[in-house]
């Protein structure tokens, strides 16, 4: 499983498609593929939280097993972009809160969602980095580091997931869409993906195989959506 995600996000990676530029701004873009991982994947017995970060980290919006509610958090975030970037800063509440308050009976995922480098935060990236190899530990737990935008230095984010997470570039809205299929394969067990017959930007060809049987082959599972919401968040 994890070869057949890491081939499908090296192709994702190097795959020709223009940068996101035009159209709607980044956080309509993030929103819009959340939303759908959301809708696609959430299981009856999940748990869902969402944080977000600018200048400052914000306490979470959402820590609900109710769908609808995940959904109306998300929406909101469109109007709230603002400030600076303290990455780090929110990768260490976020992980701590979890460590301590979690169901450790339950696998944890964690992704996050950035368009740039960290140049708010008190922490440093060796805290941040410290901490999610903590939250990676367990066989169960996950974490994924999505960065939007081709202005994300990968150089550091490839250091920031070397104590066991993912850094997964989308330099597009297709990309990202396809990206929260693939990260939806995480959240089931023993499904074989035909590398051959799934493109590399169709997201529903994943979510149709995955949908399938994610109700019968996984437990509940602990989500955690970090979601940058900095002014640049509201580019296009």
């Amino acid at each position: 499983m994890e070869l057949i995600l890491a081939n499908m996000i090296r192709e994702l990676s190097v795959s020709k498609v223009p940068p996101i530029t035009n159209g709607s701004r980044r956080i309509d873009h993030a929103i819009k593929a959340m939303r759908t991982f959301i809708k696609d994947v959430f299981g009856p017995c999940d748990r869902c939280s969402v944080t977000t970060f600018s200048s400052d980290v914000n306490l979470p919006l959402v820590n609900e097993d109710d769908e609808d509610d995940v959904h109306v958090c998300l929406q909101a975030l469109s109007g709230r972009c603002h400030g600076n970037t303290a990455l780090y800063d929110a990768i260490c509440f976020s992980v701590i809160q979890f460590l301590t308050t979690g169901d450790r009976r339950r696998p944890w995922m964690l992704v996050i969602l950035t368009d740039g480098d960290d140049n708010a935060s008190e922490h440093s990236i060796s805290d941040a980095k410290r901490l999610l190899g903590a939250f990676n530990e367990p066989n169960d737990n996950v974490t994924f580091v999505i960065g939007l935008g081709s202005d994300v230095n990968r150089r550091r984010m490839d250091d920031l997931c070397s104590t066991g997470s993912m850094y997964i570039p989308a330099r597009d809205s297709s990309a990202l869409h396809t990206i929260f299929a693939l990260l939806s394969l995480r959240l089931t067990h023993g499904i074989e993906i035909n590398m051959a017959q799934i493109a590399t930007a169709n997201a529903q060809a994943v979510l149709a195989q995955v949908q399938r049987r994610v109700s019968v082959q996984r437990g509940p599972v602990d989500l955690l959506l970090l979601v940058d919401i900095s002014g640049s968040m509201r580019d296009r």
